[in-house]
């Protein structure tokens, strides 16, 4: 898949984890140790935050690259 599908997905599927992360139910049914998953939670949260973008931008700056060397090799020609 294209970096910026990975971040849409990446960020959608941490997301969920992340609220899923603040029911206090599934706290207690997943582990005893809230702070350390809360701590992952974040984690994953902050770095599907940062991919997000990140494949977004590159996505974004390799199809007007692809549009940029397109029209210039059609002049050329």
């Amino acid at each position: 898949m294209r970096p910026a599908v990975w971040g849409i997905v990446g960020a959608f599927v941490f997301f969920t984890l992340y609220l899923i992360s603040l029911i206090p139910s599934f706290f207690a049914q997943v582990t005893s140790a809230k702070g350390v998953y809360a701590e992952i939670s974040a984690t994953l949260l902050f770095l599907a935050i940062i991919s997000f973008p990140t494949g977004l931008l590159f996505e974004l700056g390799r199809w007007g690259h692809g549009k940029i060397s397109g029209k210039s090799e059609r002049k050329n020609h």
